[in-house]
C-alpha cells in the first residue's frame, strides 16, 4: 500500500511513515524523512529555546530515567536510601548538599549504597581494589607521623 507524503508529495510505502494516534487509520500524513527535515530545520531556528526545554526535561526528569535505566533503581527507592543514611556517605559519613551517588558492583550491578562524589570516584580511581587502598593507608601512616 501507497501513501502520498503531505509535505513532499512522494508516494511511499506504509513503512516510511511513523504512527499518529491522533489519525483514524494511525498512521502519520508525514513521511519520516520530511518529519526529520521538519524537526532538523526547526531546531535550528529555535536552539535556544528547544535547549531551554531540554534542560527543564533533564532537570526533573533525567536522574529519574539514569536511575531507572543504570541501577533499576525508582526515585522512591533512591529517597528511602538518602533517609537512611540520613543523607550522609555511607564511607566517609559528611552530609553531602549534592545528590548522593549510587554505588555499584561494576560485575553484578548489584546496588550497593550512596557515597559522596569524592569517595565514589576514589572507588572508582583505585579500580575498587582493596591491596592499592590498603597501600594508600600505610603510606598515609608512614608519611603522616
Amino acid at each position: 500500500m501507497l501513501i502520498k507524503c503531505k509535505s513532499c508529495e512522494i508516494e511511499k510505502p506504509v513503512i516510511d511513515f511513523g504512527k499518529d494516534n491522533s489519525k483514524s487509520d494511525g498512521i502519520s500524513i508525514y513521511c519520516k524523512i520530511c518529519v526529520r527535515l521538519k524537526s532538523k530545520e526547526y531546531k535550528s531556528k529555535n536552539r535556544k529555546k528547544v535547549l531551554a526545554k531540554k534542560k527543564i526535561y533533564n532537570d526533573n526528569n533525567g536522574y529519574v530515567i539514569r536511575l531507572k535505566a543504570r541501577y533499576n533503581l525508582t526515585i522512591d527507592d533512591y529517597k528511602k536510601m538518602v533517609i537512611k543514611q540520613n543523607n550522609r556517605c555511607y564511607i566517609c559519613g559528611n552530609l553531602d548538599t549534592r545528590k548522593l551517588c549510587v554505588d555499584h558492583n561494576h560485575i553484578t550491578g548489584e546496588v550497593r549504597a550512596l557515597l559522596c562524589y569524592r569517595c565514589n570516584i576514589s572507588l572508582g580511581l583505585i579500580n575498587e581494589s582493596v591491596e592499592t587502598l590498603q597501600s594508600m593507608v600505610e603510606y598515609i601512616k608512614k608519611y603522616n607521623q
